[in-house]
């Protein structure tokens, strides 16, 4: 649903603006298909913007004031201006704690302005809604961040190409709200096409920014992608994300020290996987401390996270989720175009079943190997999998960054196929007691669907 309707009223009924103009946007959530947490290690993934989405309301004030109030938080939370004149994003951080954490995104993204372009605020006012649930593992996040500086860089005259947006927002999310995600999320949000998954190749390109968009990639006809929410709550800043984003990294630098020229490329995703398995990854630790990495290393080549001495990683296990991951997200790709070329319709089917067979493997890796998964999703994809391609159910996995939230679902796009779904869903309440959610259908990003000026008169 779109959330504008029900945000223009509740905009205009806050007492919170002024008679000038609002700026609107719409910025929506997204369906990590594939590629999930090996977009920070520089692999390819596979994202679909949710029909889902947040909406921001944005004015200028003259009175100094930054005024952000978000329908899902209720409370108003008030800064100076001054605040965000800080260089350190740690300094904001701190100044928005408790009740007002919720706060970092929007009023980071006007930090992220005033410190990386200049901006001179005289003051603003950020209304938000969402109908992205928060902790789904749909990326609510990046949906705030994206409506809200779509609509910032618009009032401060800052002209940002919808990729360099993205990378404004994540670092919003790496060094104001302190959670240490990858660009997949920003980008999708940004990017998206309605209807299609985004190629992304999270490596930095010849513009220097840390991604590169393929192009959106086709939904075979007869097929479908959908999520269903586990009813556990998804925190990427958590320590198992932290943890494992850590060992990775550690083993990227220990890989990068094995050969001449630096076999990683600077990124797990370059890693030749036939190598890999015979040659580099035997010369990894299955576990390491903190202290004795850092000692025989020094420190990762990760900006957004250290190393805790005290702490004992599974370095090999995570590096084998990484770069086994590329590898399943290219096939992957593969597979949905060649189902979706007419020329080769004779193979479709079998090519979108491998295609399922490559996210069932991603999020066994999930779990395995990563050490992401979750004892609710898991659940999910057994009763999915149970069920298989007799059934239309042809694929699922956890997605994002894990530890519960939301599960992909690739299905043959025909009634029987979504009843199934339904009957699973009833049945895994029933089972757990944990209500689910459904997501599905596909709306654009941010850039496709643009920033509205309009009077104060017309928001409702």
């Amino acid at each position: 649903m779109d959330p504008l309707p029900r945000l223009r009223a509740a905009a205009k009924a806050s007492g919170l603006l002024h008679d000038g103009p609002v700026l609107l946007t719409r910025a929506p959530g997204r369906l990590d298909v594939m590629g999930g947490v090996a977009d920070y290690s520089g692999s390819l993934v596979c994202e679909m913007p949710l029909a889902i989405a947040a909406g921001a309301v944005v004015q200028a004030r003259t009175d100094g004031q930054i005024v952000c109030r978000s329908a899902q938080e209720g409370d108003v939370v008030k800064l100076p201006v001054d605040a965000i004149g800080t260089p350190d994003p740690l300094a904001l951080r701190r100044l928005l704690e408790g009740p007002a954490a919720w706060a970092r995104y929007p009023i980071g993204c006007a930090w992220w302005l005033a410190a990386k372009r200049g901006v001179k605020f005289t003051g603003v006012t950020i209304l938000l809604d969402s109908d992205v649930p928060l902790g789904g593992g749909v990326s609510s996040s990046a949906a705030i961040e994206v409506a809200t500086m779509t609509a910032l860089a618009k009032l401060a005259g800052v002209t940002l190409s919808p990729l360099e947006l993205a990378v404004a927002c994540q670092a919003v999310e790496n060094h104001v709200v302190g959670a240490p995600c990858g660009v997949m999320d920003q980008v999708t949000s940004s990017m998206g096409v309605a209807g299609s998954m985004l190629e992304i190749l999270c490596q930095t390109g010849s513009d220097g920014l840390p991604a590169q968009v393929l192009g959106p990639v086709q939904v075979p006809a007869g097929y479908a992608f959908v999520g269903i929410h586990s009813g556990v709550r998804h925190e990427v800043s958590g320590d198992p994300y932290t943890d494992t984003r850590v060992a990775a990294f550690m083993g990227q630098k220990i890989l990068s020290q094995l050969a001449t020229p630096d076999p990683t490329g600077g990124c797990l995703a370059r890693v030749d996987l036939k190598r890999y398995a015979k040659e580099w990854r035997r010369r990894l630790p299955l576990r390491l401390k903190g202290s004795a990495f850092v000692e025989r290393h020094g420190s990762t080549n990760d900006p957004v996270t250290k190393v805790k001495p005290d702490l004992t990683y599974a370095v090999q296990a995570a590096t084998d989720h990484h770069v086994h991951e590329m590898d399943r997200v290219t096939r992957f790709v593969a597979m949905l175009k060649k189902a979706a070329d007419p020329k080769l319709a004779a193979e479709g089917p079998e090519a979108m079943r491998q295609a399922g067979a490559l996210m069932v493997e991603s999020h066994h890796s999930y779990g395995k190997c990563a050490a992401l998964g979750h004892a609710m999703t898991d659940l999910i994809v057994k009763m999915v999998m149970e069920d298989g391609p007799k059934a239309g159910l042809l694929g699922a996995k956890i997605t994002g960054g894990g530890c519960g939230g939301t599960v992909a679902v690739l299905l043959r796009d025909e009634p029987a196929a979504h009843e199934r779904l339904a009957a699973i869903r009833k049945h895994y309440t029933a089972q757990t007691g944990r209500a689910t959610l459904y997501f599905e259908g596909s709306g654009p990003g941010a850039a496709a669907w643009g920033c509205h000026t309009i009077a104060m008169k017309d928001l409702a």
